[in-house]
């Protein structure tokens, strides 16, 4: 039974890994500096400090049957693995691996959940957030289920979880912006957006009023929210129309701790890469960046919109052939990035104007 988590990862992340030609997998990725960063895959945790140019696998140890589930790093030196497998009884058996040194050196301790955790009811995944070295979350996914998740809390870096009061197993991307209030987007097609003002006892759904620029509005996708200190932080949102002209995209922002939202930046005339699929971005600076086809075209661009109003636009052959072909974006500063796609991890220095093939190899 030992192989059958791997399997059940395997089965989540199919439905939106990066798959380069070689067959690797990237499942997660961050570009902490324009240097340092790292992507991860089911069983390896790659480690670049020349921008992709060269990596080194940095994953702590695992037992057979055991996989990553989830990476979060708080900065370039300090970060934590959910690794995750079945027993020999089919069991599931959690751990969190630490690392305070860019994981030259790991350390590990076992997630004692409080509800049954046969290996069917467990996909193996999670998301992973950290305020700092002490105070994080944990939200596992449930196998089966839609968008479903189990959220547990730590306040000694991952040593032992509790779990939150509020449990009623929303799935999704989420962020605190201190120990009390916190966002998480997720539900079916990632529709539904939900905050928590007393520390997870109660989670309520919020309700986001379209800007005008994205009438009439069919449905909206909501992206990975982004909790920049205890009160600011940005939510993406991608909107589908209802008629057949291309949707729009906005960045709405925060800065209360989520209580109140308003829009930051819409981009008019932007195409989701699929129904229930957000338009892949990352906010650097006072910079948004997003992939996308922008302005009716089929070409996809990068499109750079400061606060202000100014905005450009950068597209290139390069990038990706298809845009559900692209599934994640993260910059560094407005120059320097990486966007994950099917044909491979690609690498930018300039904003767009030119991309380079940093894959990492098998």
């Amino acid at each position: 039974m030992q192989g059958k988590c791997v399997s059940l990862l395997a089965y989540v992340f199919a439905l939106c890994p990066l798959i380069t030609a070689s067959g690797q997998e990237i499942s997660w990725m961050k570009l902490m500096t324009p240097q340092v960063g790292w992507a991860a895959n089911l069983s390896h945790l790659y480690w670049t400090t020349d921008q992709g140019g060269h990596w080194k696998d940095v994953a702590p140890a695992m037992s057979a049957g055991e996989g990553i589930g989830g990476v979060f790093f708080l900065d370039t030196s300090t970060g934590w693995v959910l690794l995750s497998g079945a027993d020999k009884e089919d069991v599931q058996q959690f751990r969190v691996a630490f690392t305070s040194d860019g994981g030259a050196n790991w350390s590990s301790s076992p997630i004692k959940i409080p509800w049954k955790r046969y290996a069917e009811d467990f996909a193996g995944g999670g998301s992973v957030f950290f305020l700092d070295q002490l105070r994080g979350w944990v939200n596992l996914d449930v196998y089966g289920m839609l968008h479903a998740g189990r959220l547990l809390a730590t306040q000694d870096g991952g040593k032992t979880w509790q779990a939150t009061p509020d449990d009623s197993g929303r799935g999704g991307s989420f962020c605190f912006f201190n120990e009390r209030d916190g966002i998480l987007a997720g539900g079916p097609d990632e529709t539904e957006l939900w905050a928590t003002h007393d520390a997870s006892k109660n989670w309520q759904q919020v309700e986001l009023k379209a800007p005008p620029e994205a009438a009439p509005t069919q449905s909206a996708t909501y992206g990975p929210p982004i909790c920049r200190d205890d009160k600011h932080g940005f939510l993406p949102v991608s909107y589908n129309r209802t008629d057949d002209l291309p949707g729009a995209f906005a960045l709405f922002s925060t800065a209360d701790g989520g209580v109140t939202w308003k829009p930051d930046r819409v981009l008019p005339h932007v195409d989701q890469p699929a129904p229930g699929i957000g338009v892949p971005s990352a906010v650097v600076d006072s910079t948004l960046l997003a992939v996308g086809h922008f302005q009716g075209t089929r070409t996809i661009g990068l499109v750079a919109a400061r606060e202000g109003g100014s905005s450009s636009t950068n597209t290139s052959a390069e990038l990706a052939s298809h845009l559900f072909a692209v599934s994640e974006v993260t910059f560094a500063d407005a120059s320097h990035g990486w966007v994950s796609t099917s044909e491979g991890l690609f690498s930018t220095v300039d904003g767009g104007a030119s991309w380079t093939n940093i894959t990492p190899p098998r």
